[in-house]
C-alpha cells in the first residue's frame, strides 16, 4: 500500500528512523511518496513495553538491522490487527524486507504489505 505524505510530528530521538528506510537505508524525502509493511506477533509475543516505539530488529541470514515501529495500543493501526510497521521508501524494498521476514522472523511474527 502507498502511503501520502508521513507526519512531521517525531517523537524525540527517533527522527533518524522516521526519515529512513528501513530495508535499505536510505533516507526518505519529506515530499516523497511512502510504502510500509505491517506485521502480527505470533502468539506470546509480548512488546508492550516497546509501544510507539522505534525498536531494531536483527534479521538472522545476514545480521541487518531493520527499524520496526511497535504500533501503540491506542492507534488505529493497532485496532486494524498491526503489532508493528516499517517504514520503506520503495516497492522494491517492502519484497526484499516481506522476503526477509518470511526468512528470518517467521516465529516473531507474520508480514503483509499494507
Amino acid at each position: 500500500m502507498k502511503f501520502p505524505k508521513r507526519r512531521k510530528k517525531k517523537r524525540p530521538g527517533q527522527e533518524g528512523h522516521l526519515n529512513t528506510c528501513a530495508w535499505c537505508r536510505r533516507e526518505i524525502p519529506e515530499d516523497a511518496e511512502v510504502f510500509g509493511v505491517s506485521g502480527k506477533f505470533r502468539p506470546g509475543v509480548n512488546m508492550k513495553d516497546q509501544e510507539g516505539k522505534v525498536v531494531p530488529l536483527v534479521f538472522g541470514g545476514e545480521g541487518r538491522v531493520v527499524p520496526a515501529i511497535i504500533t501503540p495500543a491506542d492507534s488505529p493501526a493497532k485496532r486494524d490487527g498491526k503489532d508493528l510497521m516499517f517504514m520503506l521508501c520503495s516497492e522494491k524494498c517492502c519484497n526484499e524486507l516481506a522476503e526477509g521476514v518470511r526468512r528470518d522472523m517467521r516465529s516473531l511474527f507474520e508480514a503483509e504489505k499494507m
